[in-house]
């Protein structure tokens, strides 16, 4: 089973490629003047049947200090055994991805983690509201459905070394519209 409750977010790969993996240089969803950080790949595990997910992840950083982390669903990729993402939800995968992104994010040292949880960073992920999933098992893909995204907005902090706390503090979710497009967010 690959249910909600049976998946555990372990970032199982990750190494960080900056320049290698993004052929060119990609634009921030919404700040064009974002400077652009680097990518790593990630990759989370179900902890009942082994079936593992990984994605390529897009790092800013904004004027304002901000880390931004962008969600690639053409690069979502599922090992075997496959049988565990059909039962999982787009919604569910997507916000185990997006927790995976900032907890390797702090451990690259893409954004700040101070130990008291009163001073937490601020991290926004980004992936796009509406995908097309289709296939299974294996074969699973996630093309995007339009141009919107959707994003989900963290507190970071490390009251204890290696540990690292996210706290979700809000989800931006726009409708999800067309035909066979199912919403990567609640």
């Amino acid at each position: 089973m690959f249910g909600n409750t049976c998946f555990l977010c372990v970032v199982i790969l990750s190494w960080l490629c900056p320049g290698a993996v993004v052929a060119t240089t990609p634009t921030h969803p919404d700040d064009p003047t974002a400077q652009y950080l680097g990518s790593f790949k990630i990759a989370i595990v179900g902890t009942e049947n082994g079936t593992t997910c990984s994605d390529q992840v897009i790092v800013w950083q904004l004027s304002s200090g901000r880390t931004d982390y962008v969600l690639d669903p053409n690069a979502i990729s599922i090992s075997a055994p496959c049988t565990g993402i059909d039962g999982l939800s787009t919604s569910a995968l997507f916000s185990m991805l997006a927790q995976a992104a900032v907890t390797q994010g702090v451990a690259a040292g893409f954004s700040l983690c101070p130990a008291n949880c009163s001073d937490g960073s601020l991290v926004r992920v980004y992936f796009p509201a509406c995908v097309n999933r289709t296939g299974s098992g294996c074969s699973t893909s996630f093309p995007p459905c339009g141009s919107n995204y959707s994003t989900r907005d963290y507190t970071v902090c490390c009251p204890t070394s290696g540990a690292t706390l996210l706290t979700l503090l809000s989800s931006f979710c726009p409708s999800c519209t067309g035909v066979g497009c199912n919403s990567t967010c609640q």
